[in-house]
């Protein structure tokens, strides 16, 4: 079995930090890293020194529990556990260097003023990262809910990306894909426009964004003909009806939308409302065009 396995490719990595959100991640990691043939890596961040009792107690029963949990849910895919010395933001970025995703927990620990760990790293990693929100999402993927996609064709300097990830998702859980565009008359910098006047009303902002997501998406439909593709174009703010729909997906899957004078300093309003509060796992996909994918 284990030949399958492309052992020297880049690996999902899972934060581990011993906490029940923490082993939910573990679980989905598992589960992507098979249906992908890549291994698992279940990472501990620790900032002691290696040679530290305490963390080398902490870091062991944390792993063992996480390798536990594997080996009942996903006994075929190839693991491997690490000990980061590092805090979890510094580590699980450096590690996103190397990785296929980087998954984390909703309740991942907290890093004081950065905030959580989860949109610390989403806001610096160079691969997409997972946050594993909500408490029935394995129940919808085994029911084939929908991979839902939140995108703005306007903004996102590497939108493809995104919608490439999210194909390739619903395609591996042979899910159906909800393409959810969310805009809004109400604030001219949220409707998308090639003029440096916005739409007058939302049934024309509604046409263009239509002609402008067919021609991005006609590329992916012809690589993923077994996807079914539904659209949607809502008025209303992205960040609330991405999470409406996050009640009745399997996954969401978001561009990072990064701000600040610095790449990664800040993350999107979007990919942070739906890191708290969505009611699925989250994937928020790097679209600063450093990103190494």
């Amino acid at each position: 079995m284990r030949n399958r396995y492309r052992v020297a490719a880049r690996p999902v990595t899972v934060g581990v930090d011993g906490s029940a959100e923490g082993l939910d991640a573990v679980r989905w990691g598992a589960a992507e890293a098979l249906s992908r043939g890549i291994p698992l890596r279940l990472a501990y961040a620790a900032t002691e020194p290696s040679g530290t009792a305490g963390i080398g107690t902490a870091a062991q029963k944390a792993l063992d529990k996480a390798v536990t949990v594997v080996a009942d849910a996903v006994p075929a895919v190839y693991v491997y556990p690490s000990v980061l010395h590092s805090n979890p933001i510094d580590a699980l970025v450096v590690a996103s260097g190397t990785s296929e995703l980087v998954v984390v927990g909703r309740s991942h620990r907290r890093s004081g003023a950065c905030g959580s760990v989860p949109a610390a790293v989403a806001a610096r990693a160079e691969c997409p990262v997972v946050v594993v929100r909500g408490e029935d999402w394995s129940a919808r993927e085994r029911s084939q809910a929908p991979v839902v996609l939140g995108v703005d064709v306007g903004v996102a300097p590497d939108v493809d990306a995104v919608i490439r990830l999210a194909f390739e998702m619903a395609d591996r859980r042979h899910a159906p894909l909800s393409i959810l565009r969310a805009i809004s008359t109400e604030n001219a910098r949220l409707v998308p426009t090639t003029t440096v006047f916005p739409y007058r009303d939302w049934r024309s902002a509604a046409a263009a964004e239509h002609a402008a997501m067919a021609g991005r998406l006609e590329p992916w439909r012809d690589s993923f003909p077994g996807v079914i593709v539904s659209e949607e174009i809502v008025e209303e703010l992205p960040a609330p009806a991405l999470l409406e729909a996050s009640t009745s997906a399997q996954l969401v899957v978001v561009g990072s939308r990064r701000r600040g004078g610095l790449a990664g300093l800040v993350l999107g309003s979007v990919s942070q409302a739906l890191m708290r509060q969505a009611s699925c796992p989250v994937v928020v996909v790097p679209t600063h065009r450093e990103a190494h994918r």
